[in-house]
């Protein structure tokens, strides 16, 4: 990832989520995962061997969903705000 340093979200998220699992973050914060992994396909270097005796449930998966859903509209609602401050700051 280090190559991937100018993303667009800038760096700090990236140094964020440093050494560690970030598929959830991806994937609340990128809807559209289709696109995300055209541009992961320079950085992939291969699957992790994941616990096959783990099974997920239907609940599981709806738990979450909700999880990101819920980020989502949190990180929408910040920028929002954000945007509304620079707006009212612009008029002043």
């Amino acid at each position: 990832v280090t190559n991937w340093i100018k993303h667009p979200g800038g760096q700090t998220v990236l140094n964020h989520y440093a050494e560690q699992d970030s598929t959830e973050p991806v994937r609340a914060f990128h809807p559209n995962i289709a696109l995300v992994q055209k541009y992961f396909k320079t950085f992939y270097i291969g699957d992790l061997i994941g616990d096959d005796n783990k099974k997920t449930t239907k609940d599981d998966d709806q738990a979450l969903n909700d999880e990101i859903e819920q980020l989502r509209q949190k990180a929408i609602a910040k920028v929002k705000s954000i945007v509304f401050t620079i707006e009212i700051a612009q008029q002043i």
